[in-house]
């Protein structure tokens, strides 16, 4: 059986949250030293103590996007899905400045070149109106109304999920890539 899988980037392939907060940290300076699992909500920009303008300022810094680290792992289970024949996609939410589309493009270019970018990275908001198989992000409203399989990667600040107003049992949670392809496995290929 061949699958449509969706990937979301920021989290889910990319290490966003990392180069981020090195930034913020060095912004912050006097011994802040703000790790992931610090940031238990989805905005940073209430976690962390400067204007939403510092915190969001890397976002616009030439090459930030580009540059982003894969997370362990999810390069190459990607491409092993893909050379097993399923359709890949990257669904991304482009961020609101001048380079976040076209340096997530280069990213995609240099750390996937096994996918084109023209058919396999998809840039929306609105990823519920994506119809497949599996749809895998670390935000739960980006798929919580996907018609197939809801991978939920797991970060702190999904955790709480009850808060959010959003039930575990609509989401198959994974703390890693190989919990990935386990899940798929015991999905779709038993």
């Amino acid at each position: 059986m061949n699958l449509t899988i969706y990937f979301d980037m920021d989290e889910t392939l990319v290490n966003l949250v990392d180069p981020w907060l090195d930034i913020l940290n060095a912004k912050l300076g006097n011994g802040y030293s703000f790790t992931r699992e610090d940031i238990d909500m989805y905005d940073m920009t209430k976690v962390v103590p400067l204007s939403v303008e510092s915190v969001l300022e890397p976002f616009h810094r030439p090459r930030f996007w580009e540059n982003l680290p894969p997370l362990p792992g999810a390069v190459e289970i990607v491409r092993e899905l893909h050379d097993q024949g399923h359709n890949i996609y990257i669904a991304t939410k482009p961020f609101r400045s001048d380079n976040c589309a076209w340096e997530k493009r280069l990213w995609v270019e240099d750390n996937l070149p096994f996918l084109d970018p023209e058919h396999n990275l998809i840039m929306l908001r609105h990823k519920h109106l994506l119809q497949g198989h599996v749809m895998v992000d670390d935000y739960p409203p980006n798929i919580s109304r996907f018609n197939g399989m809801r991978v939920l990667i797991d970060r702190p600040w999904n955790r709480n999920l009850r808060d959010m107003g959003w039930y575990e049992t609509w989401f198959t949670r994974v703390k890693s890539w190989n919990d990935l392809r386990s899940a798929l496995t015991v999905r779709f290929f038993r």
